[in-house]
């Protein structure tokens, strides 16, 4: 079969105007005993396995791509989150060969309107909780150690970016979905939904606001604002995109 290679960079790829590691350049190459027959490289939605871009072709690979993290209907990418790969080359023999990756996307802050901000799906909490405990102390709703390990990795970066921000005050949101689109579903507990999302996502937003003062960003700075479900980003007919809405948003103020 083919033997195939894929390298990517920048490591962290940033794709939000700011001059700085704003295309994701790839490199393919593939070497086989006959005739390629078709190839084809394509990034996938890192939660629901749609495609979200591909290119492919005919018997010539190409080999440089440079890519600006935008999906074939021009969605963006969606801020510190890891997108998976797949290039595949099948020969005129009929036999195909895989490699597969992870392309990360760091933490984007985007200008939205006249305000910037960084809007971030991959931050995960417990169900009903505002919290990063482990598996080893909830054996039900427990993160992974790969779970709290990134949500760690993200809002360290976060702290970073904040550092260069220094004449900016911070408002953290915390959002979430609301499955049924009801107000009841924002505002009381319910043993069918869980927590009112309101007020969970404030204490989300407050969990959030303690873990970037511990890692050295100004409390003053700081403040916190529970938006539940009543901001979505996707529709609640689009199901397979639910976990946008499930996100945190740090908006920056001059």
């Amino acid at each position: 079969p083919p033997l195939l290679m894929v390298k990517t960079a920048p490591k962290l790829f940033s794709p939000d105007n700011d001059g700085y590691n704003d295309d994701l350049y790839i490199l393919l190459s593939a070497s086989a005993s006959v005739p390629l027959k078709e190839w084809s490289f394509e990034i996938d939605d890192p939660q629901n396995g749609s495609v979200f871009w591909k290119t492919s072709g005919k018997t010539s690979i190409t080999e440089r791509m440079i890519w600006n993290g935008r999906s074939n209907s021009g969605e963006l990418v969606q801020s510190a989150t890891d997108y998976p790969f797949v290039f595949r080359v099948t020969d005129e023999l009929d036999m195909t060969t895989e490699v597969s990756g992870l392309i990360s996307v760091d933490v984007l802050v985007i200008l939205d309107g006249d305000v910037l901000k960084m809007q971030i799906p991959s931050i995960i909490f417990r169900s009903n909780e505002a919290d990063f405990v482990g598996s080893d102390v909830d054996r039900v709703n427990g993160l992974s150690a790969e779970q709290i390990e990134k949500n760690m990795s993200v809002l360290s970066r976060v702290a970073e970016i904040l550092d260069k921000f220094k004449d900016y005050n911070v408002t953290i949101e915390g959002h979430a979905n609301n499955i049924t689109g009801s107000e009841a579903e924002e505002t009381t507990d319910s043993e069918e939904y869980g927590r009112a999302l309101v007020p969970l996502s404030k204490e989300r937003a407050e969990f959030v606001k303690k873990i970037l003062v511990e890692l050295g960003v100004n409390e003053a700075r700081l403040s916190t604002t529970g938006e539940g479900g009543r901001k979505p980003v996707v529709p609640r007919e689009d199901t397979a995109n639910w976990w946008k809405n499930r996100r945190v948003e740090f908006i920056l103020n001059k």
